[in-house]
Protein backbone atom coordinates (compact mmCIF):
# COMPACT_ATOMS: atom_id res chain seq x y z
CA UNK A 1 0.00 0.00 0.00
CA UNK A 2 1.20 3.51 -0.80
CA UNK A 3 2.52 4.84 2.54
CA UNK A 4 0.85 8.18 1.81
CA UNK A 5 -2.53 6.45 1.55
CA UNK A 6 -2.01 4.47 4.74
CA UNK A 7 -0.97 7.66 6.52
CA UNK A 8 -4.04 9.53 5.26
CA UNK A 9 -6.38 6.76 6.46
CA UNK A 10 -4.75 6.82 9.88
CA UNK A 11 -4.84 10.60 10.22
CA UNK A 12 -8.52 10.72 9.27
CA UNK A 13 -9.28 7.89 11.75
CA UNK A 14 -10.95 5.88 8.99
CA UNK A 15 -11.88 2.22 9.16
CA UNK A 16 -12.09 2.07 5.39
CA UNK A 17 -12.02 4.05 2.18
CA UNK A 18 -14.45 3.02 -0.53
CA UNK A 19 -14.61 3.96 -4.22
CA UNK A 20 -16.86 3.02 -7.12
CA UNK A 21 -15.87 5.50 -9.86
CA UNK A 22 -13.50 4.11 -12.48
CA UNK A 23 -10.70 6.64 -11.99
CA UNK A 24 -10.46 6.13 -8.24
CA UNK A 25 -10.73 2.34 -8.51
CA UNK A 26 -7.82 2.44 -10.96
CA UNK A 27 -5.81 4.79 -8.73
CA UNK A 28 -6.26 2.57 -5.68
CA UNK A 29 -5.89 -0.87 -7.28
CA UNK A 30 -4.30 -0.58 -10.73
CA UNK A 31 -7.39 -2.09 -12.38
CA UNK A 32 -7.84 0.04 -15.47
CA UNK A 33 -11.27 1.04 -16.82
CA UNK A 34 -13.20 -1.51 -14.78
CA UNK A 35 -16.91 -0.88 -15.03
CA UNK A 36 -19.15 -1.84 -12.10
CA UNK A 37 -16.17 -2.31 -9.81
CA UNK A 38 -15.77 -1.50 -6.14
CA UNK A 39 -12.50 -0.75 -4.33
CA UNK A 40 -12.16 -1.02 -0.56
CA UNK A 41 -9.07 0.06 1.35
CA UNK A 42 -8.65 -0.67 5.06
CA UNK A 43 -5.54 -0.34 7.21
CA UNK A 44 -4.86 -4.04 6.56
CA UNK A 45 -5.89 -4.69 2.96
CA UNK A 46 -6.81 -3.38 -0.48
CA UNK A 47 -9.42 -5.23 -2.47
CA UNK A 48 -11.25 -4.74 -5.74
CA UNK A 49 -14.61 -6.40 -6.27
CA UNK A 50 -15.57 -7.00 -9.90
CA UNK A 51 -18.21 -8.94 -11.80
CA UNK A 52 -17.28 -12.50 -12.74
CA UNK A 53 -16.70 -11.63 -16.41
CA UNK A 54 -14.11 -8.97 -15.45
CA UNK A 55 -12.19 -11.09 -12.95
CA UNK A 56 -9.47 -12.32 -15.33
CA UNK A 57 -8.64 -8.84 -16.56
CA UNK A 58 -8.66 -7.48 -13.01
CA UNK A 59 -6.26 -10.19 -11.86
CA UNK A 60 -3.90 -9.25 -14.69
CA UNK A 61 -4.07 -5.51 -13.97
CA UNK A 62 -4.18 -5.38 -10.17
CA UNK A 63 -1.08 -4.17 -8.40
CA UNK A 64 0.82 -6.53 -6.09
CA UNK A 65 -1.01 -6.97 -2.80
CA UNK A 66 -4.46 -6.12 -4.17
CA UNK A 67 -7.06 -8.83 -3.63
CA UNK A 68 -9.41 -9.48 -6.55
CA UNK A 69 -12.87 -10.66 -5.50
CA UNK A 70 -15.98 -11.24 -7.56
CA UNK A 71 -19.67 -10.69 -7.10
CA UNK A 72 -22.53 -12.35 -8.91
CA UNK A 73 -25.43 -10.00 -8.35
CA UNK A 74 -25.08 -6.31 -9.22
CA UNK A 75 -27.16 -5.10 -6.30
CA UNK A 76 -24.93 -6.79 -3.74
CA UNK A 77 -21.80 -5.05 -4.96
CA UNK A 78 -22.50 -1.83 -3.14
CA UNK A 79 -23.27 -3.17 0.28
CA UNK A 80 -22.81 -6.90 0.98
CA UNK A 81 -19.40 -7.07 -0.68
CA UNK A 82 -18.30 -3.84 0.93
CA UNK A 83 -19.52 -4.77 4.39
CA UNK A 84 -17.76 -8.12 4.24
CA UNK A 85 -14.44 -6.36 3.67
CA UNK A 86 -14.81 -3.74 6.37
CA UNK A 87 -13.70 -4.43 9.96
CA UNK A 88 -16.49 -5.75 12.15
CA UNK A 89 -17.11 -2.84 14.51
CA UNK A 90 -20.78 -1.87 14.70
CA UNK A 91 -20.43 1.68 13.36
CA UNK A 92 -17.34 1.89 11.13
CA UNK A 93 -16.14 5.24 9.83
CA UNK A 94 -15.91 5.02 6.05
CA UNK A 95 -14.97 7.65 3.48
CA UNK A 96 -15.88 7.83 -0.18
CA UNK A 97 -15.15 10.65 -2.66
CA UNK A 98 -18.41 12.60 -2.76
CA UNK A 99 -17.42 14.67 -5.79
CA UNK A 100 -16.56 11.60 -7.86
CA UNK A 101 -19.58 9.51 -6.89
CA UNK A 102 -22.97 9.80 -8.53
CA UNK A 103 -25.90 10.91 -6.42
CA UNK A 104 -27.66 7.58 -7.04
CA UNK A 105 -24.65 5.55 -5.90
CA UNK A 106 -24.10 7.71 -2.81
CA UNK A 107 -27.75 7.37 -1.83
CA UNK A 108 -27.60 3.61 -2.33
CA UNK A 109 -24.51 3.32 -0.14
CA UNK A 110 -26.14 5.26 2.67
CA UNK A 111 -29.39 3.33 2.42
CA UNK A 112 -27.82 -0.13 2.28
CA UNK A 113 -25.13 0.50 4.89
CA UNK A 114 -27.12 2.35 7.52
CA UNK A 115 -24.80 1.63 10.44
CA UNK A 116 -21.83 3.30 8.75
CA UNK A 117 -20.57 6.74 9.74
CA UNK A 118 -19.87 8.29 6.32
CA UNK A 119 -17.38 11.03 5.54
CA UNK A 120 -15.92 12.58 2.40
CA UNK A 121 -12.67 11.28 0.92
CA UNK A 122 -12.48 13.82 -1.92
CA UNK A 123 -9.85 16.03 -0.28
CA UNK A 124 -7.73 13.07 0.76
CA UNK A 125 -7.72 11.54 -2.71
CA UNK A 126 -7.25 14.83 -4.55
CA UNK A 127 -4.28 15.61 -2.33
CA UNK A 128 -2.68 12.24 -3.02
CA UNK A 129 -3.37 12.33 -6.75
CA UNK A 130 -2.00 15.85 -7.21
CA UNK A 131 1.55 14.69 -6.37
CA UNK A 132 2.63 11.89 -8.68
CA UNK A 133 4.79 8.85 -7.94
CA UNK A 134 7.76 7.97 -10.16
CA UNK A 135 5.67 5.34 -11.95
CA UNK A 136 2.89 7.84 -12.64
CA UNK A 137 5.38 10.38 -13.98
CA UNK A 138 6.87 7.76 -16.30
CA UNK A 139 3.42 7.02 -17.76
CA UNK A 140 2.61 10.70 -18.09
CA UNK A 141 5.93 11.33 -19.80
CA UNK A 142 5.19 8.68 -22.41
CA UNK A 143 1.70 10.11 -23.01
CA UNK A 144 3.22 13.55 -23.48
CA UNK A 145 6.01 12.27 -25.74
CA UNK A 146 3.47 10.69 -28.08
CA UNK A 147 1.29 13.80 -28.04
CA UNK A 148 4.25 16.08 -28.71
CA UNK A 149 5.50 13.88 -31.52
CA UNK A 150 2.19 14.06 -33.36
CA UNK A 151 1.93 17.84 -32.92
CA UNK A 152 5.55 18.45 -33.85
CA UNK A 153 4.92 16.69 -37.16
CA UNK A 154 1.94 18.96 -37.80
CA UNK A 155 3.99 22.05 -37.05
CA UNK A 156 6.88 20.96 -39.28
CA UNK A 157 5.18 19.09 -42.09
CA UNK A 158 1.81 20.78 -42.30
CA UNK A 159 -1.71 19.40 -42.19
CA UNK A 160 -1.22 16.61 -44.69
CA UNK A 161 -4.32 15.53 -46.60
CA UNK A 162 -6.78 16.85 -44.01
CA UNK A 163 -9.17 19.42 -45.45
CA UNK A 164 -11.52 19.94 -42.49
CA UNK A 165 -11.30 20.18 -38.71
CA UNK A 166 -12.85 16.73 -38.38
CA UNK A 167 -10.43 15.13 -40.82
CA UNK A 168 -7.44 16.56 -38.95
CA UNK A 169 -8.85 15.36 -35.65
CA UNK A 170 -9.17 11.86 -37.10
CA UNK A 171 -5.55 11.97 -38.27
CA UNK A 172 -4.30 13.14 -34.86
CA UNK A 173 -6.25 10.55 -32.90
CA UNK A 174 -5.36 7.79 -35.36
CA UNK A 175 -1.70 8.62 -34.81
CA UNK A 176 -2.15 8.14 -31.06
CA UNK A 177 -3.69 4.72 -31.60
CA UNK A 178 -0.86 3.70 -33.94
CA UNK A 179 1.61 4.59 -31.18
CA UNK A 180 -0.09 2.19 -28.77
CA UNK A 181 -2.01 4.86 -26.87
CA UNK A 182 -5.66 5.72 -26.33
CA UNK A 183 -7.21 9.15 -26.82
CA UNK A 184 -7.30 11.09 -23.55
CA UNK A 185 -10.19 13.36 -24.53
CA UNK A 186 -12.01 14.47 -27.70
CA UNK A 187 -9.41 16.50 -29.56
CA UNK A 188 -10.13 20.14 -30.35
CA UNK A 189 -9.30 21.25 -33.86
CA UNK A 190 -10.34 24.87 -34.37
CA UNK A 191 -9.67 26.77 -37.58
CA UNK A 192 -10.25 30.41 -38.45
CA UNK A 193 -12.91 32.07 -36.29
CA UNK A 194 -13.45 28.87 -34.33
CA UNK A 195 -10.01 29.35 -32.75
CA UNK A 196 -11.32 32.36 -30.81
CA UNK A 197 -13.32 29.91 -28.62
CA UNK A 198 -11.14 28.45 -25.84
CA UNK A 199 -13.15 25.20 -25.81
CA UNK A 200 -14.26 25.04 -29.40
CA UNK A 201 -15.99 21.94 -30.74
CA UNK A 202 -14.41 20.25 -33.73
CA UNK A 203 -16.64 20.68 -36.80
CA UNK A 204 -16.61 20.01 -40.53
CA UNK A 205 -15.30 23.54 -41.15
CA UNK A 206 -12.46 23.81 -43.68
CA UNK A 207 -8.92 24.34 -42.42
CA UNK A 208 -8.78 27.93 -43.57
CA UNK A 209 -6.59 30.43 -41.79
CA UNK A 210 -5.14 29.90 -38.34
CA UNK A 211 -5.42 26.37 -36.89
CA UNK A 212 -5.41 25.47 -33.18
CA UNK A 213 -5.08 21.84 -32.07
CA UNK A 214 -5.61 20.79 -28.42
CA UNK A 215 -5.20 17.04 -27.89
CA UNK A 216 -3.74 14.33 -25.71
CA UNK A 217 -2.73 10.69 -25.86
CA UNK A 218 -3.48 8.39 -22.93
CA UNK A 219 -0.81 5.84 -22.03
CA UNK A 220 -1.40 3.07 -19.47
CA UNK A 221 -4.23 5.07 -17.90
CA UNK A 222 -2.49 8.47 -17.79
CA UNK A 223 -3.27 11.49 -19.94
CA UNK A 224 -1.24 13.89 -22.00
CA UNK A 225 -2.59 17.36 -22.81
CA UNK A 226 -0.97 19.78 -25.24
CA UNK A 227 -2.00 22.63 -27.52
CA UNK A 228 -0.27 24.05 -30.55
CA UNK A 229 -1.36 26.89 -32.82
CA UNK A 230 -0.35 27.26 -36.46
CA UNK A 231 -0.48 30.99 -37.34
CA UNK A 232 -1.08 32.26 -40.87
CA UNK A 233 -0.40 36.00 -40.65
CA UNK A 234 2.32 38.19 -39.21
CA UNK A 235 -0.08 39.57 -36.60
CA UNK A 236 -0.93 36.06 -35.46
CA UNK A 237 2.75 35.18 -35.23
CA UNK A 238 3.38 38.25 -33.06
CA UNK A 239 0.54 37.40 -30.66
CA UNK A 240 1.62 33.76 -30.51
CA UNK A 241 5.14 34.88 -29.62
CA UNK A 242 3.70 36.90 -26.73
CA UNK A 243 1.78 33.85 -25.53
CA UNK A 244 4.94 31.74 -25.62
CA UNK A 245 6.74 34.44 -23.60
CA UNK A 246 3.92 34.30 -21.05
CA UNK A 247 4.34 30.54 -20.77
CA UNK A 248 8.07 30.95 -20.17
CA UNK A 249 7.41 33.57 -17.49
CA UNK A 250 5.09 31.15 -15.72
CA UNK A 251 7.62 28.32 -15.98
CA UNK A 252 10.29 30.50 -14.38
CA UNK A 253 7.94 31.23 -11.48
CA UNK A 254 7.27 27.56 -10.67
CA UNK A 255 9.15 26.40 -7.58
CA UNK A 256 8.04 24.29 -4.61
CA UNK A 257 6.35 26.54 -2.06
CA UNK A 258 5.31 29.25 -4.54
CA UNK A 259 1.57 30.06 -4.44
CA UNK A 260 -0.10 28.84 -7.61
CA UNK A 261 -1.87 32.17 -7.89
CA UNK A 262 1.57 33.77 -8.37
CA UNK A 263 2.32 31.42 -11.26
CA UNK A 264 -0.91 32.48 -12.94
CA UNK A 265 -0.08 36.13 -12.29
CA UNK A 266 3.37 35.79 -13.88
CA UNK A 267 1.83 34.73 -17.17
CA UNK A 268 -0.73 37.53 -17.14
CA UNK A 269 1.90 40.14 -16.33
CA UNK A 270 4.00 38.97 -19.28
CA UNK A 271 1.00 39.35 -21.60
CA UNK A 272 0.58 43.00 -20.64
CA UNK A 273 -2.32 44.62 -22.46
CA UNK A 274 -3.27 41.26 -23.99
CA UNK A 275 -4.00 39.79 -20.56
CA UNK A 276 -7.61 40.95 -20.72
CA UNK A 277 -8.08 38.56 -23.67
CA UNK A 278 -6.72 35.63 -21.66
CA UNK A 279 -10.05 34.38 -20.36
CA UNK A 280 -9.36 31.07 -18.61
CA UNK A 281 -7.09 29.73 -15.88
CA UNK A 282 -3.43 29.14 -16.65
CA UNK A 283 -3.52 25.43 -16.00
CA UNK A 284 -4.85 22.32 -14.30
CA UNK A 285 -3.54 19.07 -12.93
CA UNK A 286 -3.18 16.12 -15.29
CA UNK A 287 -3.04 12.45 -14.40
CA UNK A 288 -5.62 9.69 -14.57
CA UNK A 289 -8.10 12.43 -15.49
CA UNK A 290 -7.23 15.15 -17.94
CA UNK A 291 -8.53 17.72 -15.44
CA UNK A 292 -7.67 17.14 -11.80
CA UNK A 293 -6.03 19.00 -8.94
CA UNK A 294 -4.33 21.41 -8.68
CA UNK A 295 -5.94 24.37 -10.43
CA UNK A 296 -3.53 27.10 -11.52
CA UNK A 297 -5.59 30.29 -11.60
CA UNK A 298 -6.09 33.71 -10.08
CA UNK A 299 -8.26 32.04 -7.42
CA UNK A 300 -5.94 29.16 -6.50
CA UNK A 301 -5.42 28.65 -2.79
CA UNK A 302 -2.74 25.94 -3.01
CA UNK A 303 1.01 26.15 -3.43
CA UNK A 304 3.37 24.38 -5.80
CA UNK A 305 4.53 21.01 -4.45
CA UNK A 306 7.17 18.57 -5.61
CA UNK A 307 5.62 15.83 -7.69
CA UNK A 308 2.79 17.92 -9.09
CA UNK A 309 2.02 17.62 -12.79
CA UNK A 310 -0.05 20.36 -14.39
CA UNK A 311 -0.53 22.23 -17.63
CA UNK A 312 0.72 25.71 -18.42
CA UNK A 313 -1.51 27.02 -21.20
CA UNK A 314 -1.75 30.77 -21.72
CA UNK A 315 -3.96 31.93 -24.57
CA UNK A 316 -5.21 35.10 -26.22
CA UNK A 317 -8.65 35.16 -27.86
CA UNK A 318 -9.42 38.09 -30.14
CA UNK A 319 -12.60 38.86 -32.04
CA UNK A 320 -11.78 36.81 -35.15
CA UNK A 321 -9.14 34.30 -34.02
CA UNK A 322 -7.26 33.02 -31.01
CA UNK A 323 -4.00 31.36 -30.04
CA UNK A 324 -2.99 29.01 -27.23
CA UNK A 325 0.24 27.19 -26.38
CA UNK A 326 0.10 24.39 -23.80
CA UNK A 327 2.54 21.96 -22.23
CA UNK A 328 2.50 19.64 -19.21
CA UNK A 329 5.16 20.18 -16.55
CA UNK A 330 6.44 18.07 -13.67
CA UNK A 331 7.63 19.88 -10.55
CA UNK A 332 10.92 18.84 -8.99
CA UNK A 333 13.13 21.71 -7.83
CA UNK A 334 11.57 23.60 -10.73
CA UNK A 335 9.17 23.01 -13.63
CA UNK A 336 10.35 20.40 -16.10
CA UNK A 337 8.43 19.79 -19.32
CA UNK A 338 7.15 16.27 -19.83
Amino acid sequence: MDPRLADAIQKKHLDALLAVDQDTVFYLTGCLRQESALAVVTPERIAVVVPEFERTRAEEDAREGVEVLRYEDFDTKLYKAARALIPGQPHPRIAFPHKLTTHHTARTLRRRLRSVRWTDATVVLEGLRSCKTDDEVARLRRACEVTRGVLDRLMKEGLGDAATEGELRAEVEGAFLREGCDVAFPSIVAAGRNSRLPHASTTTAPLDGIVLVDCGARYAGYCGDMTRTIPRTEEQEVVLARVKEAQQAALRAIRPGVPLVDVDAAAREALGELAERFTHSLGHGVGIAVHEMPTVSSKSKDTVERGMVFTVEPGVYLDDWGVRWEDCVHVTDRARSL
